[in-house]
């Protein structure tokens, strides 16, 4: 019956031999597909290399910070291609990412820091004010310039820390609450969408939520894993369904996860034309 249970809410265990670690899946597709678009924007794209070498860097800026691995680090910024490379880059330094969404009271910003003890919070650097009363290093990642150079990380020292993020609770039934999540629970989840609905390179695939929204887990990391491509959906259409429908069948994006457009398949709707009759 446990087993039973296990496989209804977790879906089917990552398979023999695969890594339990989000950043070792994207580091397969990194080798398979280095060339194909890992992330795309109305303003830019770039490769798997590319991302690899990006992340590396940041990953490398971190453990600098840091004294030791296991850490929280703080994600303060807006959607964005630096918010992907920061959360590889901090997966990469043997830590745990923490959203923290900028458009949050500053109370509870501080509240969550405080808790997680962030000895790092990565931002836009709009948002560095944010964090002056913090003990935290804040470190402005629109500042860094992206790296050529592919250094790889300690596989070794990555693999001691479980926990891939944390998130906390809404705090609408008292002080929030922050809820640990390991490697193995997103990689069994991922693995198991994979099975039902499979990801590859050619897919394109939305990021809608807020990093704060579990979804987003799902969002980022399941066309990472799998060798697809990430499409961060823009602030002009995020709020209008119909907006929004035009602007995926515009830009090729086939699978997606919105909680009003739930069941709505954007590459088999036809033209905008058919799709307003």
């Amino acid at each position: 019956m446990n087993k039973i249970l296990n496989h209804a809410i977790w879906g089917p265990a990552v398979k023999s031999g695969a890594s339990i670690f989000i950043h070792d899946r994207i580091a397969e597709q990194i080798r398979k597909h280095p060339e194909a678009i890992a992330f795309v924007s109305d303003n830019e794209k770039f490769t798997y290399e590319e991302l690899d070498a990006r992340s590396t860097n940041i990953s490398s800026l971190i453990k600098e910070s840091i004294v030791e691995q296991n850490s929280f680090i703080g994600v303060s910024m807006n959607r964005s291609s630096r918010v992907i490379e920061t959360l590889l880059g901090i997966l990469k330094a043997g830590c745990a990412y923490l959203p923290l969404d900028p458009a949050y009271p500053k109370e509870r910003l501080m509240d969550v820091l405080d808790d997680t003890r962030a000895p790092v919070v990565c931002v836009d650097s709009n948002f560095a004010s944010l964090y002056t009363s913090s003990p935290a290093k804040v470190i402005c990642l629109d500042n860094e310039k992206p790296t050529a150079s592919i250094l790889r990380p300690d596989s070794e020292a990555l693999a001691k820390n479980p926990i891939a993020y944390v998130i906390y609770t809404s705090g609408s039934t008292g002080k929030p609450k922050g809820v640990c999540c390991l490697h193995e629970g997103v990689t069994n989840l991922l693995s198991d969408f994979q099975n039902r609905q499979p990801l590859g390179p050619g897919d394109i695939c939305s990021w809608w939520t807020s990093l704060n929204f579990d979804v987003s887990v799902y969002e980022i990391f399941a066309p990472l894993v799998d060798g697809a491509s990430v499409i961060v959906v823009p602030d002009s259409v995020r709020s209008s369904g119909p907006d929004l429908m035009d602007w995926l069948y515009e830009k090729g994006g086939n699978k997606r996860l919105h909680p009003s457009l739930h069941g709505r398949r954007p590459a088999a709707m036809g033209s905008k034309e058919s799709r307003q009759e």
